[in-house]
């Protein structure tokens, strides 16, 4: 594209739907659904989900419960505790401001031996505390959208245990 209208809705429109998207799943009034919750905080699914699930752009997995969470990064980082989750192909997935994937903690990227992330900002610069790992983003927005794999349905209280044991603050 050569005309600066193009060029400006190609960069900005991201940023806008991430923008809104977040208000709209942190926003206290929003009706109770997937990751529907407060700033900085894990929100864990605690039911597989079907064909009856229908939510315009998503097509989750039948295999999956996820977790997800808003991130705002402005004021200070936040820690992300994985506990450790052998046996089973799991992942944080952390997306920008522009809806780009910005990084991942998971069971292909960072093992399964578990792990504390220490979450910053692009401006954040200071002292990372020992035994974390730091999480470098390059925007203070950031959406985490987590997948834990389900080997079938009796499998879901184990699940259940694993999401129990993950936090952010």
């Amino acid at each position: 594209p050569k005309d600066i209208a193009t060029l400006a809705y190609i960069s900005g429109v991201p940023l806008i739907v991430m923008q809104e998207n977040a208000k709209y799943f942190t926003n206290p009034n929003a009706p109770p659904g997937l990751g529907i919750g407060p700033w900085n905080t894990m929100i864990p699914e605690r039911e597989l989900l079907n064909a009856s699930f229908a939510v315009p752009g998503l097509a989750p997995n039948a295999d999956t419960l996820y977790n997800a969470a808003w991130l705002n990064l402005t004021a200070e980082p936040v820690v992300l505790k994985v506990p450790p989750i052998p046996g089973r192909y799991y992942t944080f997935q952390f997306n920008d401001a522009y809806g780009s994937t910005a990084a991942y903690v998971g069971s292909r990227t960072t093992g399964s031996d578990g792990g504390t992330y220490f979450i910053t900002g692009p401006e954040w610069n200071g002292q990372i505390p020992d035994e974390m790992t730091e999480i470098k983003l390059p925007t203070n927005l950031i959406w985490i959208q987590g997948r834990i794999l389900v080997k079938g349905p009796a499998d879901v209280p184990n699940v259940h245990a694993i999401q129990d044991q993950i936090s952010l603050n």
